[in-house]
């Protein structure tokens, strides 16, 4: 079977008031595992697979947490979503080097945050089709005076100042 996506789900950050509440909804339902939790950051982990080494679901205490993870299948499709929502003016962040890989971070039309990765070479290979590719090339950035950090981190990462 050809697989023509470009995008996958990789995770999902809910808001709860209840975080253990819901952490057992998820747990007796879904048969979710704990796989980790930060009191001082509201956070609850959750997996599918018991010794999964990435989380579905996080529950979060403070609303502005709310999220959705997103894989891109490439570099190239990376790249072309930045530049879609750069053309449409839609404040974005980065490309930067995160967890998992390459990401970008914009805002749905409601305010709540997506962060689109391609998981890079310092990735594990779990993820399949949307496992790694050669190296990055950042040229599509152009060039410019970083505005902020993450654009300094970028340009750092790049081997540019």
């Amino acid at each position: 079977m050809n697989d023509d996506r470009h995008f996958r789900l990789g995770s999902a950050a809910l808001y709860a008031r209840d975080r253990e509440r819901l952490i057992t909804f998820y747990q007796t339902m879904f048969d979710m595992k704990l796989v980790g939790s930060d009191e001082s950051w509201e956070t609850s982990l959750l997996a599918f697979e018991r010794n999964a080494v990435h989380y579905d679901l996080s529950i979060v205490g403070d609303p502005r947490s709310v999220q959705m993870g997103v894989y891109a299948s490439s570099l190239a499709v990376l790249k072309e979503l930045w530049h879609k929502v750069n053309a449409r003016g839609i404040p974005i962040r980065g490309p930067y080097r995160g967890s998992h890989g390459v990401s970008i971070q914009f805002n749905d039309p409601e305010g709540n945050r997506i962060e689109v990765t391609w998981p890079d070479e310092f990735t594990d290979q779990a993820l399949g089709p949307y496992a790694p590719e050669p190296a990055v090339e950042w040229s599509w950035l152009g060039e410019g005076r970083p505005n902020n950090s993450y654009e300094l981190q970028q340009r750092r990462f790049e081997g540019g100042r």
